[in-house]
């Protein structure tokens, strides 16, 4: 069974990393959503995709100049719709309240912007401290963080193991079948337990590579649900949807409506297996 996650939140029914669109996601059903994490020049980590604000908040103002303080003077629901005028940029505090709420999950993405060295470090303390307000068990079994930038990924391994990591690729950059492939060695560098290609470098065949090498698969953006169904019957977990008609857990195939549990586990020993009992154990050797 695979589980859809609500790509910057239902972001074909609200715009995209707000609240509203978070909530929008819940009342859909959806039990993840996927949402992008950048920092404020006063370390206030928010929720937003660009390094600027100029697409959603019609202001040119940059995300790593910016204060929790701009944020009121900034409508990022407007461009969407009227509906959603006034909308604000959320904080990664606002979302983990609606986690807290809800019981809702999230695969944060890090978009770090501007990326100097004492940003980085402010960075990863300040999501992981943020993450915390999640208890322990929330923290490791509701939350993934997946980046393009596994150096990223790679840092906050080493701050905060016990949080689980997927490795993000851009089209084309995947190298799926190479001895030497690009994701295995991301993945083993980054201590990353999940592989996120997009759905269109994905073939059963793939798919099964990589899972039979102990790593979960996600997957984005998948808005057609035929594609979606033909990914999920051939191992792929997460996918992720900006939830159309068709792709939501109301009314998406079957073999979409999941709990949207991540059953992937990595044993003591180093090994990883499979829970779910709807699929073989496999097993392979990881290093964190």
């Amino acid at each position: 069974m695979s589980f859809l996650i609500a790509h910057r939140g239902h972001s074909s029914k609200a715009p995209e990393n707000t609240m509203a669109a978070f909530e929008s996601a819940v009342d859909a059903g959806f039990t993840w959503i996927e949402t992008d994490a950048d920092m404020l020049g006063d370390g206030t980590v928010v929720l937003v995709h660009d390094a600027s604000f100029r697409r959603t908040g019609r202001t040119s103002a940059r995300v790593s100049t910016s204060t929790s303080e701009d944020l009121p003077g900034i409508d990022v629901g407007r461009w969407f719709s009227a509906r959603y005028a006034n909308s604000r940029v959320p904080t990664l505090a606002n979302l983990v309240d609606l986690m807290n709420q809800t019981g809702l999950s999230a695969n944060v993405e890090l978009k770090l912007s501007d990326p100097t060295p004492e940003r980085i470090d402010d960075y990863i303390d300040t999501l992981i401290r943020g993450l915390k307000r999640l208890d322990p068990e929330s923290l490791r079994n509701r939350v993934i963080i997946s980046s393009f930038n596994h150096r990223l990924l790679a840092a906050l391994h080493l701050a905060a193991p016990q949080l689980r990591l997927g490795c993000l690729f851009e089209r084309s950059r995947f190298a799926p079948l190479k001895r030497h492939s690009v994701w295995r060695n991301a993945a083993w560098a980054t201590g990353a337990e999940f592989i996120h290609p997009h759905h269109r470098e994905l073939t059963r065949k793939i798919v099964t590579l990589i899972r039979a090498e102990g790593f979960g698969v996600n997957t984005w953006t998948v808005n057609n649900p035929r594609r979606a169904a033909r990914l999920a019957r051939w191992g792929v977990g997460g996918i992720c949807t900006d939830g159309p008609k068709g792709m939501t857990p109301q009314d998406a195939p079957s073999s979409l409506r999941s709990d949207g549990s991540t059953p992937l586990r990595r044993t003591s020993g180093g090994s990883a297996t499979d829970d779910d009992p709807g699929n073989s154990s496999r097993t392979a050797k990881l290093s964190n």
